[in-house]
């Protein structure tokens, strides 16, 4: 069945089209943290996001989620 959240998100990614929304940019990086940040920090992260495009953000993430998912596939000797 997989997970409905992860299935969503992927979803919303697949959906992206260029250029992405500020305020979705900020919600997304503002999700990712525990605690409180300083404004300057998360505007930083803002900002350093949006100079990647949907397609090669996607692409390493996805890539990466890949990667992770084979190395636990993969049993000791």
């Amino acid at each position: 069945m997989g997970n409905l959240v992860i299935k969503e998100l992927n979803d919303t990614i697949q959906g992206l089209v260029e250029p992405i929304a500020l305020s979705f940019v900020r919600d997304v990086q503002a999700s990712t943290f525990y605690k409180p940040i300083p404004p300057a920090f998360l505007d930083t992260a803002v900002s350093e996001s949006l100079k990647v495009s949907t397609t090669n953000g996607m692409e390493t993430s996805f890539s990466r989620a890949n990667c992770r998912k084979s190395r636990r596939a993969v049993k000791p000797n």
